[in-house]
């Protein structure tokens, strides 16, 4: 049985858990700084949300960006709405770090994003042939 987040019926402890989970690109956690700024408020309104046994109960408008900060459903922070999974979340946090690269990924020229889907390939146990590996194959065939 998946577990959730211990206590998950406070505020407090369900954002405690997203900043404990998620990581950043480089795998360490987001400061109260980073929060803020993501989500549109101070350090210290953070830190308040985070520690303040008298601050529980945000806006739904910084609950909102909370969520869409994490990436996860507004209804993760809602008692009475079924919460996403253990593996949900995590999964939406890897999918996001991922997603967070995606420009630098653009960036890169076109044989070492081959090279990136080949090891991506290779990791999940598949083995695709990179585009230009396929459009090269199928023009040698096309020449007289």
């Amino acid at each position: 049985m998946t577990r959730k987040p211990a206590s998950s019926n406070h505020f407090k402890t369900k954002f405690n858990w997203l900043v404990e989970h998620f990581t950043k690109g480089d795998g360490g956690r987001f400061t109260d700084r980073e929060i803020a700024e993501g989500i549109g408020t101070t350090p210290n309104y953070v830190w308040r949300l985070r520690n303040d046994p008298n601050v529980n109960n945000p806006s739904l408008e910084v609950v909102e960006a909370i969520a869409r900060f994490f990436n996860v459903e507004l209804n993760y922070f809602d008692d009475r709405a079924k919460s996403e999974t253990l593996e949900q979340l995590l999964q939406s946090a890897f999918l996001s770090k991922i997603a967070k690269r995606a420009p630098a990924l653009d960036e890169l020229n076109p044989e070492t994003q081959d090279a990136l889907l080949q090891i991506i390939d290779h990791m999940l146990g598949q083995h695709v042939s990179p585009p230009s590996e396929a459009a090269d194959e199928e023009n040698n065939h096309q020449r007289p």
